[in-house]
């Protein structure tokens, strides 16, 4: 159906979390599929005691861009030439507990 895969870097402190890929397969997007894999890895990290989670995406996922929106995920800064020569990617941060979210943080750069 899906998956999340991401790093723990448990010997941090506190730990940091990294989604390296989340996927569904095509035939079973737009099931809450992509939601519950985030939520569950969301829910997972915090038990590890992780404050933030970290991700790559491209600006041209628009359709990530904005699922990765709707679980706190911001803006950090541009990756130049991360996906190779002119195509940029997007480094994104996300509070793991979200009563740590907060308007001001200066994540939207």
């Amino acid at each position: 159906m899906g998956y999340v895969l991401g790093p723990v870097e448990t010997w941090q402190s506190p730990p940091a979390a990294h989604v390296d890929s989340i996927a569904v397969l095509p035939e079973m997007q737009h099931q809450c599929i992509g939601s519950r894999l985030i939520e569950s890895f969301m829910q997972q990290i915090r038990l590890l005691g992780c404050e933030v989670v970290i991700l790559e995406v491209s600006p041209a996922n628009k359709i990530g861009l904005a699922f990765f929106a709707r679980y706190g995920f911001r803006k950090l800064h541009r990756l130049r030439n991360y996906y190779g020569k002119g195509l940029h990617g997007l480094l994104m941060a996300a509070r793991c507990n979200p009563a740590q979210l907060n308007e001001s943080d200066e994540w939207d750069q």
